[in-house]
């Protein structure tokens, strides 16, 4: 007879299977490990990821966001459901949740540069707009560092050019972030 594994074990086995690209071995044992321990939100997020892997989108999604309801904080967590909702077309979902963690985390330059891109891809003009209802990060230099370059570089260039600073077209912009060196 064997002896049932604990919490911990089952944790453990799928953090080895995710890492070996068992994905659905490590999905079966994150799963395992939150219905017989505590709602974790590292669990969560691993378990996310091992869903995402196998094609599984909005089981994902549904595990990013229950692992941000246990830990806003998570900014990994959040850039992997910000990405995933892009992917399912939700550009304004996805740039919600990015936007709710600049709010948390405003020098976290990964958040602000997957925010920027988002919107300067977003197939819907009015969304791609940085001073969208959406998004209103309008009014903050980091912001436009950002976004005027992914604007530009998506081929929005009059929306780019709209946002650049007065004398400061986006052609002016060499790097992302750095066109306040030259304003």
């Amino acid at each position: 007879c064997a002896l049932p594994i604990s919490t911990e074990a089952h944790f453990a086995l799928a953090n080895a299977y995710l890492a070996m690209g068992a994905f659905a071995d490590a999905a079966e044992h994150y799963s395992t490990a939150l219905e017989h321990g505590e709602d974790d939100a590292a669990t969560r997020a691993n378990l996310g990821m091992s869903l995402l892997q196998l094609g599984r989108l909005e089981a994902a999604v549904g595990q990013f966001e229950r692992a941000l309801e246990l830990d806003a904080g998570q900014i990994e967590t959040r850039l992997l459901l910000a990405g995933v909702l892009s992917r399912q077309q939700d550009y304004a979902g996805a740039a919600a949740v990015l936007r709710a963690g600049i709010e948390r985390t405003p020098d976290d330059v990964r958040l602000s540069s997957s925010l920027s891109w988002i919107l300067a891809t977003c197939p819907d003009d009015a969304c791609a707009d940085p001073c969208c209802e959406c998004c209103d990060p309008c009014g903050s230099g980091h912001w436009l560092g950002w976004v005027i370059p992914d604007l530009s570089d998506a081929g929005r260039k009059s929306l780019a050019d709209k946002h650049a600073p007065a004398g400061l077209m986006a052609d002016h912009v060499h790097a992302k972030g750095d066109w306040m060196a030259e304003y």
